[in-house]
C-alpha cells in the first residue's frame, strides 16, 4: 500500500467559481456557510454576512471566468444562498440582498 501525503486545501468563493466553471456545470452554487440548524441570532448574523460577501466575491470571479477565451460554458447560471437559519426576518432580509446583488 502506497502512501499519499495529505495536505489541507483551502477552497474558498473563487475556487469554488473555478472548479464549477471548469466543470462546466449548468448552475453554479455560490459559496456559503451553512449554519447549525438551530444556530442563535448572535451566530446567523456574522454567517449571513459572510455568505453576502462571498456571493459578491463569487459573482465577480464567474464574470471574470467568463471573460476567458476558454471558459468552456459561458452562460452558466450562478445561484446564491439564502441564509438565516430558523429566523423569518433574516431570512427575507438575506434574499432580499440577494435579489439586489442579482439584479444590478
Amino acid at each position: 500500500m502506497s502512501e499519499v501525503p495529505r495536505q489541507n486545501a483551502r477552497v474558498g468563493p473563487e475556487e469554488s467559481m473555478q472548479i464549477q466553471s471548469n466543470i462546466a456545470s449548468t448552475i453554479a452554487m455560490a459559496f456559503d456557510e451553512c449554519p447549525p440548524a438551530l444556530a442563535d441570532r448572535e451566530y446567523i448574523i456574522p454567517s449571513v454576512e459572510r455568505t453576502t460577501r462571498w456571493l459578491k466575491r463569487c459573482m465577480a470571479e464567474m464574470n471574470r471566468l467568463n471573460s476567458l477565451e476558454d471558459t468552456i460554458n459561458k452562460k452558466q447560471m450562478l445561484f446564491g444562498i439564502n441564509q438565516g437559519g430558523i429566523l423569518p426576518d433574516i431570512r427575507i432580509e438575506q434574499d432580499r440582498k440577494s435579489t439586489r446583488l442579482n439584479s444590478s
